[in-house]
């Protein structure tokens, strides 16, 4: 038998032919008793939608509450003609009858004529688990600082639901026709459903309008500006003699001065120098910086998470002296993440030590170098933003200047409060 469906948001659909009621049981002064599929339904969409809310990233997708998949076989049958021989050739007496044949259907998020209790019950769970995901809406306003994320505990307390604790009512109170009154019972679903049961779990759902999300952007945030800081030393010797002395004694007689404590020079150690005249007359220089790296400035109102790689790049022959890391080869400086530091700051790398000595140089501006520099790049930064969403708007706390966005439609299921 093939099964012909409705669809509905969020891909579910309903079996045709179902009579759905034209108006739910949550409106005010409702007088119908009698649950329907209609009723079920606005539950099982506003689940799905606060599920799809709470996305938290697009590749691979990915859900603080995962969207429910009910898979369910559906069986049907029908009555085919089947034809049986009895005995062998002139004797064979061939028997038509009508016989009942069985068929599986298996679908996904599919509403029968039947109330799906399993289902109903998995349900239940998913609303709790989506709970602590949503926030308290009259602790959001401009220049909120404390925004309270919803509990169970808390939430069946405000709205005065189930035992006002964490369960939902199972069975409402009610007076049988001997005049006792029987209490109402807590926990799962029974199997007969009442009004009372579904309309607490609207009531909760309904509670359910603005998500935590964090939306995180490969981009590094607007005015991001790194640098280096760090003590920087010279040194120089310029006309030296060599017609009585050496390469080496023009370098013992170099001066070796501190110029500068608060210096952006990067993390480096060189000497360079040539020789100028034939061989008559040595120019060489120096220097050296030892240096932490910067980078920022990040909102303080919203985590981050930076990661900064630096790597010694040869000056001339290479020198291991301050270097960073082996020649060429990048590491990590710095690896923070979820920090609300306006800066993040590396180590010291570098060295002010007096450089290892160039190779003595012969000719005009045939320069000699030994030595080695730092560079750093900001390989990822990326803010994570908590933001606070009902998916039409979306709330940023106060001080965030990120332009994020998102793209989900309104809530249409559970948001009408008719009590």
């Amino acid at each position: 038998m093939a099964w012909s469906f409705n669809n509905l948001p969020y891909g579910w659909k309903i079996a045709a032919g179902i009579t759905l009621a034209a108006v739910t049981i949550y409106v005010a002064d409702n007088q119908r008793e009698r649950v329907n599929q209609a009723d079920e339904i606005e539950l099982d969409l506003a689940v799905a939608e606060r599920c799809l809310a709470t996305q938290y990233s697009t590749n691979p997708v990915a859900y603080y509450v995962a969207p429910p998949s009910y898979v369910r076989s559906w069986y049907s049958n029908s009555y085919e003609l089947r034809s049986t021989t009895n005995g062998t050739g002139t004797n064979a007496v061939i028997t038509t009858n009508w016989v009942a044949v069985l068929h599986t259907n298996v679908f996904t998020n599919a509403v029968g004529y039947r109330t799906d209790r399993a289902k109903a019950v998995a349900r239940d769970a998913t609303i709790k688990a989506l709970i602590p995901y949503y926030c308290d809406t009259n602790t959001v306003y401009d220049g909120t600082t404390n925004i309270v994320m919803l509990t169970v505990v808390g939430l069946w307390a405000s709205l005065q639901i189930g035992d006002k604790t964490n369960r939902f009512t199972r069975e409402p109170e009610w007076i049988g026709t001997n005049g006792v009154t029987n209490a109402a019972t807590y926990g799962e679903l029974p199997w007969r459903i009442y009004k009372t049961d579904l309309e607490e779990r609207y009531k909760v759902l309904n509670a359910l309008k603005m998500c935590y999300c964090r939306i995180a952007s490969s981009v590094p945030p607007i005015n991001l500006t790194p640098y280096w800081e760090g003590t920087y030393y010279s040194g120089n010797v310029e006309y030296y003699s060599l017609m009585s002395s050496t390469w080496a004694d023009a370098i013992s007689n170099m001066t070796w001065n501190l110029i500068s404590t608060n210096s952006p020079q990067g993390a480096n150690s060189v000497m360079y120098g040539w020789k100028e005249f034939g061989d008559r007359m040595a120019f060489i220089y120096a220097n050296g910086n030892r240096s932490r790296y910067y980078v920022g400035k990040f909102s303080t109102n919203i985590p981050h998470s930076v990661i900064v790689s630096g790597r010694s790049m040869p000056y001339g022959e290479f020198s291991y002296q301050g270097a960073i890391s082996s020649e060429s080869n990048w590491v990590e400086i710095i690896n923070v993440g979820n920090s609300f530091n306006e800066w993040e700051v590396s180590d010291y790398y570098g060295s002010i030590d007096f450089p290892e000595s160039c190779a003595e140089s012969f000719g005009y501006y045939n320069v000699s170098t030994k030595g080695n520099y730092a560079e750093a790049v900001v390989s990822t930064s990326y803010y994570e933003v908590v933001v606070y969403t009902n998916t039409e708007t979306t709330y940023f706390p106060s001080g965030t200047t990120a332009n994020y966005f998102t793209n989900y439609p309104n809530f249409q299921y559970c948001t009408n409060k008719y009590w």
